[in-house]
């Protein structure tokens, strides 16, 4: 969008962004600093992002962490999705949701934390 190219080249210009950005807004400049190999910006827009992690955003940031190899924004949103796992699972975003990997990536998240609870389970 061009909001989000206008922050690029704010954050160019001066190393920072306009405070109080949406989620969509710093997705589209994360992926921005992706694509113009940015990399300071990226770990930016990564750190704020994750803080925005939620149920009805999860699925929609995963995907952007795919994207652009957000390796910390990938990590926060499968840890959110695994300690979420009903209103995850339940959710339209994550029904819906047309990215086989996101889906593959999600569903191993729970079978993995399924599989150490039961490992655990004795405890």
């Amino acid at each position: 969008s061009a909001s989000a190219f206008r922050q690029l080249l704010l954050w160019l210009y001066s190393g920072s962004l306009d405070a109080g950005l949406a989620t969509e807004e710093l997705a589209s400049v994360l992926r921005l600093a992706d694509v113009y190999r940015v990399p300071a910006l990226g770990q930016y827009c990564e750190r704020q992002l994750v803080l925005h992690i939620d149920v009805d955003s999860v699925v929609a940031l995963l995907q952007v962490a795919l994207a652009t190899r957000a390796a910390d924004l990938e990590s926060a949103c499968l840890k959110f999705a695994v300690t979420h796992v009903s209103a995850v699972r339940r959710h339209p975003s994550y029904e819906h949701c047309k990215s086989m990997d996101v889906v593959r990536r999600v569903a191993a998240a729970w079978a993995g934390e399924l599989e150490y609870a039961r490992e655990h389970s004795h405890l």
